[in-house]
């Protein structure tokens, strides 16, 4: 639930900024449009990454320009207290790069990512 709090705050942020900045335009520019170019979530609860919906994500990048470069970023970082565990994963971040027509190959990378790590979790707690 944060991490939809978080990204919406950002795209509330970034449309406040867009029509701020239409006030201040010129008379000479015809219009403006603001272009959603990439996400980045940062979290402290792992189960937010694994728990992710792709499918919103997805939804509001339809209709975009499919050659739009977008970048798709997530950022782990683990406040635990437990040091007892020989390798807990700390702070890790996941960045992409590419064309919004490959928006499919991107996400399936970054989940792959956040599935690795949570079978690394997996087996520090079983250690």
């Amino acid at each position: 639930m944060k991490v939809k709090q978080t990204f919406f705050g950002i795209l509330a942020f970034l449309v406040f900024t867009a029509v701020s900045a239409q006030n201040n335009v010129t008379s000479t520019v015809l219009s403006e449009k603001t272009v959603v170019t990439g996400l980045k979530i940062k979290v402290n609860d792992f189960e937010k990454l694994k728990n992710f919906d792709w499918n919103e994500f997805k939804g509001m990048l339809q209709g975009r320009d499919l050659g739009q470069e977008i970048t798709i970023e997530f950022e782990y970082e683990n406040n635990s207290e437990n040091d007892d565990l020989e390798s807990e994963i700390e702070n890790v971040a996941i960045k992409v790069t590419g064309k919004l027509s490959d928006i499919d190959e991107l996400t399936e990378r970054v989940k792959n990512s956040i599935n690795t790590m949570d079978k690394m979790e997996d087996v520090n707690e079983k250690g």
